[in-house]
């Protein structure tokens, strides 16, 4: 499939080109589906901290002007939304976090401004020299709790000393993070980090078999590979930003250890 929606202000409709094989697929439900009428379009918009951060770099305070020229506001302007308070919230909590300070981007707020979804329990370890402490194989399984979602029947298995002192201190930060956000009415909160696969991630690092692991942990396998690319994936984000060579090091280690066989999205579908 090619082809694209139009360009905004310039062409009142675009194309879409669907190669089609006469004797496989379905061709009187494809013609069906080519004539019958789109599915509207609701916007979902969600302003995200990287999102606001990365718009005050170049518009400032304006970004809260920005909000009712957007397609959101078209479809619901009924007054002042919810979105736009949420954005006047979330950019005051940036500010009091000293994500910004004197209308420019601190360098805790450079550095958070490219992690998309976790910028700001991310953003105050790193502040904090949290990374700069521990080891490359902690800083994985740190990162992996922080991009992992646990099902409410999701039991977390025995954990050692060392993982859970590191438990305990991103927990109280996203703890404190959560507390401030109450207090800003800023809703859905970031969530708690979960270590349910710290176990299975350290043993994939020092190169077990994935069949292995799966015995390490109660999710299934298709949400192992899912949360260990979304880690792989915040390490390289966190590798964009200005950070010492010393940290540097450690997400090269454990990205290159992390990426391999079926966790690596592009080996998977070379094969």
């Amino acid at each position: 499939m090619a082809g694209r929606a139009g360009r905004r202000g310039i062409d009142k409709e675009g194309y879409v080109f669907a190669r089609l094989k006469p004797f496989k697929d379905d061709i009187v439900k494809m013609s069906d589906i080519s004539r019958n009428r789109p599915e509207l379009i609701k916007s979902q918009f969600n302003a995200s901290y990287a999102t606001i951060l990365n718009l005050y770099g170049d518009i400032k305070d304006e970004i809260v002007k920005i909000y009712p020229r957007s397609f959101h506001y078209f479809q619901n302007r009924n007054g002042k939304s919810r979105e736009q308070k949420m954005l006047q919230a979330k950019l005051k909590l940036l500010k009091n976090l000293k994500y910004i300070e004197n209308q420019e981007l601190t360098l805790k707020g450079r550095f958070s401004s490219n992690i998309f979804g976790y910028e700001l329990i991310v953003g105050e370890l790193y502040q904090d020299n949290f990374f700069e402490n521990i080891s490359w194989i902690e800083l994985a399984m740190v990162i992996c709790a922080i991009v992992t979602e646990s099902r409410t029947d999701e039991r977390e298995l025995k954990i050692d000393k060392r993982i859970k002192k590191l438990k305990l201190k991103v927990t109280s930060v996203a703890a404190k993070i959560q507390k401030i956000e109450k207090s800003h009415r800023i809703y859905p909160r970031i969530l708690k980090p979960h270590f349910q696969l710290a176990g299975a991630l350290q043993a994939w690092l020092k190169n077990r078999d994935f069949t292995e692991i799966t015995h390490l942990t109660t999710m299934d396998e298709g949400e192992i590979i899912r949360n260990f690319r979304m880690t792989n994936q915040v390490l390289r984000d966190m590798n964009q930003r200005i950070i010492s060579d010393k940290l540097r090091d450690k997400i090269a280690q454990a990205s290159y250890l992390l990426n391999r066989d079926i966790v690596n999205a592009e080996w998977q579908l070379k094969i």
